[in-house]
């Protein structure tokens, strides 16, 4: 891990240090040399500091050097020193000189560069031989267990599989479930050392403490931790899957300034904000299927330059479309909401965009909210007939979209599969995108949903909303580069007439 300073004195002699870790000082007249390696224009230096720590005051020149390295979230202040550019931009911790050993402490434990998250699902949940009631699957991801846990807690389910702790970076579980009202949960944890059946520790946590994510730190040495499930009471317990991911404790989920949030049901999505130049417009991009957990496209919507949102969906496996219960939806319309608000933009000056099952986040919040536009790759609206596609058109190559249906409608048919269709047609046709447009790059054999962008023509009011379309011959997972190329092109012409328009704002000023 690298620390980099810059201010007038070194204060590496305050701070106690891993051996790992490099602390690098630079003065604050000295930026520009220090910034020759990474602006090479051949093969430039990596600027991989996972903090950057100003401890005196710099001139605006030296400041805009730095800022297209600088990441929000990694930028540390020290008290009374004046950067209030670099907190509105970059959402600065600040600290006092004394709290800086101990704030450098943290940063070594969670400011790591890299994200990892996965999820245990129930195909690896081991049902107690002694639970004698009524044992239901339904689909991949959820175990329904009905009947009499007894009156003391006792084992129910196991997940065989281990959860790794590495020595260095601690871990937060999220078990997803829901229960009646007279059964009682505890979850314990049992900790060894990798390579070794000898419990060193084992842990409880009850239902109240099963209302934020679960922090495991490590034994001395990489330890793997094991899940069951205790139960007392009478009634249903479904089980889905356990969300695993490396922890930043308070500084952020999966990654630095990275937000949660969890319904009624324990449904997850995370939010990622970036201030950028904190000129329009908004940019917001929703993740596409992914089987590890982690934000995507960061560095793409970083180079963009203008203040951004990310969305991720952990659920199921590679995720659930956005879609969900009406707190779950409202507070992803309430996350963009508040942004906007915070930097004093409307909704046209709000762009949302994503690719494959992204697509279905932009176009839906796009419609819940309206914008000045909507661009997306490869769209999916009719999400009831991709999981009939399942079976002829693409025989079990996504069960992820039979899993979705599930858990949307409660149930697998063909009925089913044409009411979730409505579901995004409707709010097409109850569309807020007046006056935007929406960009569209669909594949012309799709065969996950091969009528997405007739759908998109047919349902927008036309005379309100531009709909613009470039077809490529293939199926929904061809031609992805070609996509992506197209898909950042619109965000070029886009940002170009957001730039027009502020020079023109100027001008007349």
């Amino acid at each position: 891990m690298k620390i980099l300073q810059i201010g007038q004195t070194d204060l590496r002699s305050e701070v106690k240090l891993e051996q790992s870790t490099k602390w690098e000082f630079w003065e604050v007249e000295q930026i520009a040399e220090f910034l020759v390696p990474y602006n090479l224009p051949k093969k430039p230096a990596r600027f991989n500091f996972a903090a950057v720590i100003f401890t005196s005051t710099v001139p605006a020149e030296s400041l805009k050097m730095l800022q297209k390295f600088l990441q929000a979230y990694r930028v540390v202040i020290l008290a009374g020193v004046q950067l209030p550019e670099l907190v509105a931009r970059y959402s600065a911790w600040q600290v006092t000189q004394e709290q800086l050993p101990h704030f450098v402490k943290d940063i070594e434990r969670d400011f790591f560069l890299s994200q990892y998250g996965d999820n245990a699902a129930i195909e690896s949940v081991e049902v107690a031989r002694s639970f004698q009631g009524d044992i239901k699957y339904r689909g991949r991801h959820q175990l329904e267990l009905t009947g009499d846990f007894g009156t003391e807690f006792k084992p129910i389910a196991t997940f065989k599989r281990g959860f790794y702790i590495s020595e260095k970076n601690s871990i937060e579980l999220w078990p997803v479930f829901e229960k009646s009202a007279a059964i009682e949960l505890k979850f314990v944890v049992r900790l060894a050392h990798v390579g070794d059946i000898e419990i060193q520790k084992t842990l409880e946590f009850s239902k109240a403490q099963l209302d934020e994510p679960l922090i495991l730190e490590g034994l001395d040495g990489n330890a793997t931790a094991t899940v069951s499930i205790w139960a007392k009471g009478q009634g249903t317990l479904v089980l889905g899957n356990i969300n695993n991911r490396l922890t930043r404790h308070q500084y952020g989920t999966l990654i630095m300034g990275g937000q949660r949030f969890a319904d009624h049901k324990r449904q997850e999505f995370f939010y990622y904000f970036d201030p950028g130049n904190l000129k329009p417009p908004l940019t917001v991009y929703f993740a596409g299927w992914q089987p590890r957990t982690g934000f995507e496209g960061y560095f793409m919507m970083k180079r963009l330059g203008h203040p951004f949102i990310l969305f991720a969906d952990p659920r199921l496996e590679g995720g659930s479309f956005y879609l969900g219960s009406a707190e779950y939806e409202a507070k992803i319309k309430a996350v963009i909401e508040e942004s906007l608000a915070k930097l004093g933009f409307t909704n046209k000056e709000l762009v949302l965009s994503g690719i494959s099952m992204g697509t279905t986040g932009a176009i839906y919040y796009g419609s819940k909210i309206g914008a000045r536009a909507v661009i997306v790759g490869k769209p999916l609206i009719n999400l009831g007939t991709i999981a009939l596609n399942n079976t002829l058109h693409r025989a079990n190559e996504f069960d992820t979209a039979l899993d979705l249906l599930l858990l949307q409608q409660g149930k697998n048919s063909a009925k089913a599969a044409t009411e979730f269709d409505q579901r995004m047609l409707q709010a097409l046709k109850n569309s807020q995108l007046t006056a935007g447009q929406v960009l569209a790059a669909y594949m012309r054999e799709d065969d996950y949903d091969g009528t997405a962008f007739h759908d998109l023509v047919e349902n927008l009011q036309a005379d309100q909303v531009k709909v613009i379309g470039h077809g490529y011959t293939g199926r929904h997972n061809d031609a992805s580069n070609k996509v992506i190329a197209w898909f950042l092109k619109q965000y070029e012409l886009l940002l170009q007439e957001f730039e027009r328009k502020g020079q023109d704002e100027t001008d007349q000023r």
